[in-house]
């Protein structure tokens, strides 16, 4: 059962709470109180219950909660509510996991937004991973990932022009994936994964609409043909926001641990 938000603002405010605006001031009570009493998996009250409660207008209540999606805290699930996921995914990495397909196992909502398409010459560490000569042109697709109502990470994705074609004059939207299968009856097996952190840049956090100090996750992935290593399909670089996004990479079937917590 969903709780429900039972304090008021208050209205002995300091000096310097009073020259913040109303909506950030909520934002950051809210935060407070979902921190102390919710759980992830919760819902808040809707919009209108939230905005009688406080006092203030439903644009206020709105503009509150868009502060928390942007920091990952909670986000909005059509026809369902606002869900507290403080907490960073736990996204599981193997040879078959998909963003798409594995995030809707776990029951969230994703979207999936084509922000370009471009034929450009191979950069050299592209060329390097999928074997392509010198100068080759390859397409490059960049998409935007969103959970629900937050935007997750930015992928760019890097595919033979001469091969995939379709890629530049058919790809519209949604799983890049299940398009190269349904077009050219590939299966995408992930062979390998490089991890490392790196900063935001202006273009990514105007993209993701967080601010410039969150830093990503960059993960570079080579997928291959199902069971056939050697035919090398895409190269991928994805920018992830490392306040939503835990990766979990092995076996998660042999984790056994003695309890139900794990401490860090």
């Amino acid at each position: 059962m969903s709780r429900q938000l039972i304090r008021p603002v208050s209205k002995h405010s300091s000096d310097k709470d009073k020259a913040m605006p109303i909506y950030r001031q909520l934002a950051g009570l809210i935060q407070n109180i979902i921190e102390d009493e919710y759980s992830i998996g919760d819902y808040l009250l809707p919009e209108i219950q939230l905005a009688k409660k406080y006092d203030v207008n439903r644009h206020t209540i709105r503009s509150a909660l868009d502060e928390l999606v942007k920091q990952g805290i909670i986000v909005r699930q059509p026809g369902k509510g606002t869900m507290v996921v403080s907490s960073p995914i736990d996204y599981h990495i193997s040879k078959s996991t998909r963003f798409t397909s594995r995030l809707e196992e776990l029951g969230y909502e994703t979207t999936s937004r084509l922000i370009s398409k471009s034929i450009e010459v191979a950069p050299v560490q592209v060329a390097k991973y999928l074997r392509l000569p010198t100068g080759a042109k390859v397409i490059r697709v960049r998409t935007l990932r969103s959970v629900a109502e937050t935007r997750v990470c930015v992928i760019d994705h890097f595919l033979s022009a001469d091969r995939f074609s379709k890629v530049k004059t058919r790809f519209g939207s949604g799983s890049l994936a299940k398009f190269m299968k349904v077009h050219y009856q590939v299966d995408f097996e992930r062979t390998i994964s490089l991890i490392s952190s790196t900063p935001s840049t202006p273009d990514l956090a105007q993209h993701l609409q967080l601010s410039s100090h969150i830093p990503m996750l960059c993960i570079k992935t080579l997928n291959c043909q199902a069971g056939n290593s050697e035919e090398r399909i895409e190269f991928s670089i994805s920018h992830t926001r490392s306040d939503c996004m835990q990766l979990q990479v092995g076996d998660v079937k042999q984790i056994k641990p003695k309890d139900d917590s794990i401490e860090s």
